[in-house]
């Protein structure tokens, strides 16, 4: 066997390429891209590895560089390097070997994970990367872990493609990402017209991280309609999109959805307080109802888009009265066609009232000046009260007030006597029927209270003041205080109190027998906000009075 010469040792070495050194684009070790890092990361050093020539944006430059090359499966991807020791990683990309630098990332430090987060990609394309220590210190170590991660792709689910007889109560569903590194947020979805005008609609469902959309969120879904929909995920890392997947189509009936009372509410019996309710329809704006007694027709709309109706609304509807009940939705401006027909039972017989306990407890003292309130009948005409004198001998008072508010104030009933205790009974009538009377409430006539007086708006309580003429400061400016906040859910009142002529100002709080249970004094130049923390109290209606020496105001609180 001939021995070769050193030469050709020599020779051999300059010709051949270094065993595993990626130390330039040409040489580049090439990654596939993946949605699981663990699955797809390689280990690699930077061991042998010499400057490729290439420009460096961080660090001192003319550093040791390894190189890297993948195939883009989506329009944003991440590289992320995982270095050992006091490597201060470096990525720099490119669009193609020896081509132009989309980007420079050198974020984290010296031994931290550093992630280049790369978008608008061209899928399908290859791209370049080289990773190096950004430092002039030495390197305790030359080892990292590199990888290239895009976002999956995820669409229609195949059974929920190719289908047109949808409505809007329906569901379509995404399929699910599987194993993924990254964070899933929530879905995007993609819908466009194939019809004219041709509007494209990307909505974020409000599902979170359901997969399952409910074709009433989008609000510009139309019956009749067909559209080409996709789905991308919506994930945490950099508030990133995927790509949307495979366009699939689907179609709406061609008619909206019927609708029609609700199966529990037919055929049963009702006052005029009762609220019946509509089958669903996603999206419908609002339901209108006809109520037929096989000689009128009433019409009456629900509620803005509530499918709930209370009976009092309808016109022209009687106790005593059987009706058949239709019910129509509107979607987009396309009413429903008629749904089943149903029948509703008005009732032969006024319901109970009653003096309504919840606001005016039995057995207490209301003051001779108040207002005290009947529970409501709806669509009650009249209201007859009477009172019974527990403490001695009187004959009943009746009085009755036909207008159908259910206030009276005590001081209308001029032979009750302050001090004495009344047996409280109420009844209504509807129509031409007249209610028995409710079961007996005893409360006590107080004195008056000065100062303020109780009065009805509506079906509301307001307080108005009963003191001299209102005074005037010379600015032009009242003495006001207004109510900024009270839910009746917590012990802290909220008012706003504008005093122009500054100082101090009282506040008193009363109960509806007259007794004081707080009182507050602030000194209020102009316009100021009041916070305060009431003791606790009873649930009930209280009286706020607020003056400033000269001008009183008063005002319901509710507790």
């Amino acid at each position: 066997m001939k021995h070769l010469s050193p030469l050709f040792f020599v020779c051999m070495l300059l010709v051949l390429p270094f065993s595993g050194n990626a130390n330039d684009c040409n040489s580049a070790t090439n990654l596939t891209s993946v949605v699981l890092t663990s699955q797809g990361e390689v280990s690699d050093s930077f061991s042998g590895s010499t400057w490729s020539g290439a420009a460096q944006c961080a660090g001192p430059g003319e550093q040791s560089d390894r190189w890297f090359s993948f195939t883009a499966q989506a329009s944003r991807s991440f590289i992320r390097v995982t270095p050992t020791g006091n490597i201060d990683a470096a990525i720099e990309v490119y669009d193609a070997c020896g081509g132009a630098l989309i980007a420079c990332v050198n974020n984290a430090g010296a031994g931290a994970i550093e992630i280049a987060t790369l978008t608008g990609l061209q899928s399908g394309e290859q791209y370049f990367f080289s990773v190096y220590h950004a430092s002039g210190d030495v390197l305790s170590s030359e080892e990292f872990d590199v990888v290239v991660a895009h976002i999956p792709q995820i669409e229609l689910r195949s059974q929920d493609c190719d289908q047109f007889n949808y409505n809007t109560n329906q569901i379509i569903r995404a399929t699910q990402p599987g194993l993924t590194s990254f964070t899933v947020t929530g879905y995007q979805w993609r819908f466009e017209e194939l019809e004219a005008p041709f509007n494209v609609y990307e909505v974020i469902s409000p599902n979170g991280t359901n997969p399952n959309y409910r074709l009433l969120w989008l609000s510009g879904i139309q019956y009749g309609r067909t559209y080409n929909v996709s789905v991308r995920l919506l994930v945490s890392e950099a508030s990133s999109v995927g790509d949307y997947g495979n366009v699939c189509s689907i179609g709406l009936q061609p008619n909206v959805l019927s609708t029609q009372l609700q199966s529990q509410f037919a055929n049963q019996f009702f006052n005029f307080c009762d609220v019946v309710g509509a089958d669903a329809v996603g999206g419908a704006s609002h339901y209108r109802w006809e109520f037929n007694d096989l000689n009128t027709v009433s019409e009456v709309f629900g509620d803005g888009n509530s499918r709930l109706l209370r009976l009092q609304k309808v016109p022209g509807l009687r106790l005593g009265q059987t009706y058949i009940v239709s019910a129509f939705a509107t979607v987009n401006g396309d009413e429903s066609p008629a749904g089943t027909f149903r029948f509703l039972n008005m009732n032969n017989f006024v319901p109970n009232t009653g003096l309504r306990q919840d606001v005016y407890p039995c057995g207490q003292s209301y003051p001779f000046n108040s207002f005290v309130q009947a529970v409501e009948v709806c669509s009650a005409e009249s209201y007859t009260w009477r009172f019974t004198n527990t403490s001695q001998s009187q004959p009943a008072i009746l009085y009755t007030r036909s207008d159908g508010s259910r206030f009276i104030r005590l001081d209308w009933l001029s032979d009750l006597i302050i001090g004495d205790s009344y047996n409280v009974e109420v009844r209504a009538a509807q129509g031409t029927l007249l209610g028995d009377y409710s079961t007996i409430c005893n409360i006590t006539i107080g004195p008056i209270i000065s100062g303020v007086q109780v009065d009805p708006s509506g079906d509301e309580l307001t307080v108005v003041d009963a003191s001299e003429a209102f005074f005037q400061p010379e600015s032009g400016d009242p003495f006001a205080v207004e109510i900024a906040g009270n839910d009746g859910s917590a012990n802290d009142l909220l008012l706003s109190i504008s005093n122009p002529l500054g100082g101090q100002v009282q506040m008193e709080l009363f109960d509806l027998s007259g007794k004081l249970v707080a009182k507050k004094m602030d000194r209020i130049e102009g316009q100021q906000t009041v916070q305060w923390n009431l003791p606790a109290l009873n649930r009930g209606i209280y009286l706020l009075r607020s003056s400033n020496g000269q001008d009183v105001v008063s005002h319901k609180v509710l507790r």
